[in-house]
């Protein structure tokens, strides 16, 4: 079978925005940088169906038209990777060969990890520990929240990488994860450590689990008229919400888990406004692991969400 030239560039077009999809971009920001592309590869049109889980690309060039479609496997944010593409699509010349623009594709998809699974799951339980405390828990349940979550992020992964769907992943790594802050507490009560206002805590060590990129992307789809995949983005992100509340569930019935409003412990103004900057700053910044964003370029973006959490700004 031969394959015209308009064959490997409707192919290279198609996996540049499988790619971006697959990292977690909207669906709105994929349909832009595809018309991009498309132009450069002298597509005189170009034509785009997306969902959570396929992309659909008519092209035409002269008076050809060709129709793919394309998988696009689990959901996965990967935020790097998409300002990766994004570059790619801005310094690709125009009547780029689509040999290069594939074989730069392959580059960008085969670059590892930015960081490992263990510096992930570090990070989570750095970040649970700072929810934490913002959320008042002293330092017995900061300490707890923090190894609970380490433990159910690694136990994701874990899942994750031998292919279990999301959903059940989600909601056994919340079971493992709370119920390893009930066990926390548990031993931490035995030798004398009695944990103060245990529900924002046991809180924390799940909230690593709320799809935020998927359910704000979904409702950035929305508002830019792409309802496809913003319906199934936020089905998806709420099919995760439910999981990971099912999990919850589980661990609050067996070990009869009260939930009701604690007070925070009693500290001087100055001093909570210090502590609550400082475990926002460390919680943000541990958990761009998460999303797998470069160490040195988001850093200016951290501070500022920091500070908006600080003081409230909107």
């Amino acid at each position: 079978m031969h394959f015209s030239p308009a064959d490997d560039a409707v192919e290279a077009l198609l996996r540049f925005g499988v790619a971006m999809l697959r990292a977690g971009n909207t669906a709105a920001r994929t349909h832009d940088w595809i018309e991009i592309v498309a132009q450069k590869l002298a597509f005189e049109s170009v034509s785009i169906s997306q969902s959570l889980d396929s992309l659909m690309i008519t092209v035409r060039r002269s008076s050809d038209w060709i129709t793919v479609m394309r998988e696009i496997g689990p959901p996965a944010v990967n935020v790097s990777r998409i300002g990766d593409l994004e570059q790619l699509a801005k310094t690709v010349e125009a009547g780029s060969a689509p040999r290069d623009i594939a074989n730069k594709l392959a580059k960008i998809e085969s670059e590892p990890p930015t960081y490992s699974a263990w510096s992930i799951a570090a990070a989570v339980g750095v970040a649970s520990g700072g929810f934490a405390f913002i959320n008042g828990a002293a330092a017995v349940g900061l300490i707890a929240a923090a190894v609970a979550g380490a433990t159910g992020q690694w136990f994701r992964t874990l899942l994750l990488r031998n292919r279990y769907n999301q959903y059940g992943a989600a909601a056994l790594t919340a079971l493992t994860a709370s119920g390893a802050y009930v066990l926390l507490a548990a031993l931490m009560r035995n030798v004398g450590l009695e944990i103060a206002n245990f529900p924002a805590g046991f809180m924390a060590s799940v909230l690593f689990l709320v799809p935020g990129f998927p359910l704000v992307g979904g409702l950035f789809d929305l508002l830019q008229y792409k309802t496809v995949a913003g319906v199934s983005r936020l089905a998806y992100g709420t099919m995760i919400l439910l999981a990971v509340a099912l999990g919850l569930s589980i661990v609050i019935a067996i070990a009869g888990i009260d939930l009701s409003r604690q007070p925070p412990p009693e500290l001087a103004y100055p001093l909570t406004l210090v502590l609550r900057a400082f475990a926002s700053f460390v919680a943000g910044g541990a958990f761009e692991c998460c999303l797998t964003v470069r160490r040195v370029r988001r850093w200016p973006l951290v501070c500022w969400r920091c500070a908006r959490t600080v003081f409230g700004w909107r």
